[in-house]
Formats: C-alpha cells, sequence, structure tokens
C-alpha cells in the first residue's frame, strides 16, 4: 500500500517546517563563524575552502534532526494504515519479581554470549511469571512509538539509530522483556521491537554488518529500514517516504545552500547544452 496523497503532503509539510526552523537556528548560531571551530582547523579549511567546512558543520547538526523526523513519520504514517497509533507510550503494572529476575538471567545469558532468540526468552519469562509465588514489584516501560492494528495486535517501537551502541541494545532488549512480561502475551497478539530507520551498509537486511547488533540482540528482536516502514506503512512505504524526503530536499535547495553562505544558480545562469 502506497502513502496516499494527503499522508504525503502531511508529511511535506512537517519536513519543510522542520527543515526551515532548522535552518534559521543554523544561521544564527553560525554567524561570524570562522573564528572558533574554523580556527582551530586551518588546513582543512585552506584545502576544502569555506563551503565544505560550512557544509560538515551543517551535516552534523542537522544528523539530530534527521533521527528526530523519523519517529514523527511513523506516527503520521501509522494512524493512516493502523486503528491507533501514539508517541512516547507508557505501560505499567505490578509483576512478579522472579520474573524480573529472570529477565536479568536472561541479560547475563546474552551478555555471555548465548544465542537465543526473542520468542524462547518471551515463553521463559512468561513461564517465570506464571510459576511464581513470589513478591511483587511495579515496573513500567515507555514505548517511542505504539500501534494497534485494525486486528487488535499491539506493536511497540523503539527507534535508535543505525548504530546503537551496547548500552542501547541491552536496554532495548529488557524493555522488549518488561512489555511481554506486563501484557502476559505473545507475539503477534503484542509485538515488541527496536526499529532502525535504515541500512547504511545496503538494501538487504543481510548486508547490515553493525556488529553489536548481531551480538547483544535476537535476531527477530530488531527491524531495520524497509521492513520496519512497511510494517508501519505496508508496502512500498519505505520507497515512498524516501522519495517524499528527496522531493523536500529539491524544494528547498536554495534555503539550504543560503544557509551554507553558497549563492544558488539563478534560472538564466544555469548552464544548457545543445
Amino acid at each position: 500500500m502506497a502513502i496516499d496523497e494527503q499522508t504525503k503532503n502531511e508529511i511535506k509539510q512537517y519536513l519543510r517546517g522542520t527543515i526551515s526552523k532548522f535552518i534559521a537556528n543554523f544561521a544564527k548560531e553560525n554567524v561570524g563563524v570562522g573564528v572558533g571551530e574554523d580556527e582551530q582547523k586551518p588546513f582543512h579549511k585552506a584545502l576544502l575552502g569555506e563551503v565544505i567546512t560550512q557544509a560538515s558543520r551543517f551535516e552534523r547538526s542537522f544528523s539530530t534532526i534527521l533521527g528526530k523526523t523519523f519517529e514523527k513519520c511513523a506516527l503520521i504514517i501509522a494512524r493512516k494504515s493502523h486503528q491507533q497509533s501514539e508517541r512516547d507510550h507508557r505501560i505499567n503494572d505490578k509483576v512478579p519479581e522472579q520474573a524480573v529476575s529472570k529477565i536479568e538471567d536472561l541479560m547475563r545469558e546474552l551478555e555471555g554470549g548465548a544465542s537465543k532468540s526473542l520468542s524462547s526468552m518471551i515463553d521463559e519469562v512468561l513461564a517465570s511469571a506464571k510459576s511464581s509465588s513470589t513478591s511483587l514489584q511495579e515496573v513500567s516501560v515507555n514505548s517511542d512509538l505504539y500501534i494497534v492494528s485494525h486486528s487488535g495486535d499491539e506493536i511497540f517501537i523503539e527507534l535508535k539509530s543505525p548504530k546503537p551502541n551496547k548500552d542501547q541494545c541491552e536496554k532495548a532488549i529488557r524493555r522488549v522483556l518488561t512489555i511481554h512480561l506486563i501484557s502476559q502475551k505473545k507475539p503477534p497478539q503484542v509485538r515488541a521491537y527496536l526499529a532502525l530507520p535504515y541500512n547504511p551498509y545496503g538494501d538487504r537486511r543481510n548486508d547490515y554488518k553493525w556488529d553489536i547488533v548481531h551480538r547483544y540482540l535476537p535476531n527477530d528482536a530488531w527491524l531495520i529500514g524497509e521492513e520496519f516502514w512497511e510494517l508501519i506503512g505496508g508496502e512500498n512505504t519505505y520507497q515512498n517516504l524516501l522519495s517524499i524526503y528527496q522531493e523536500v530536499g529539491v524544494e528547498m535547495q536554495d534555503d539550504i545552500l543560503k544557509a551554507l553562505g553558497e549563492v544558488p544558480p539563478k534560472a538564466s545562469e544555469e548552464t544548457h547544452f545543445g
């Protein structure tokens, strides 16, 4: 299912506003820059020039903003494709302390190099909760994106950059297991994932080479790139969304060039061939 025109326009409007605000802040914060960061890198500036040096600073600053756009775009798409969706969703409940301890036991096994599937870990946690007669412990989990499908299944998403560190991976699997403990449900009624919005190594999941994820997360506990976006919005969502980002980039190219100190070419100055 492709992103429809209404959803596309909503995403484009959001991206335009976000980029415009970023450009305005970037221009304000970098007025007169040349003393400071660039002053400490005279050879970079000598070889690369002012525009490329400024572009490098722009790209580093924009990466943080870009990461935040994925969460908002996922919400916009999910609202159209599912029964319910919201950001910053929190669940909490009292659960058996023994089951919480079981999660920590499983975490230590993963740390020690054990190879476990998420589904087997969920089974162990839920079995521990059912067999437990110990006291209860209050636990809570926040999710970046929460979805209820039209069939009533619940989906919990935590979004991270495509190269999460070890601590982020360990916290993610702990959250995933705690969500299943609180809900007392297995997939597909409840599904929880760490989601990586794009694959920096290629188009296929098998191309992904970030060793930390492979080492510390079960293979069925994370989604990357196209498979994440298709879960949110259906077939072709990833390619449709990428095209929307490209369209907005073209529309705002002159504003971006101005922020970098470049003068956009006028139509009369463009080079014509033939």
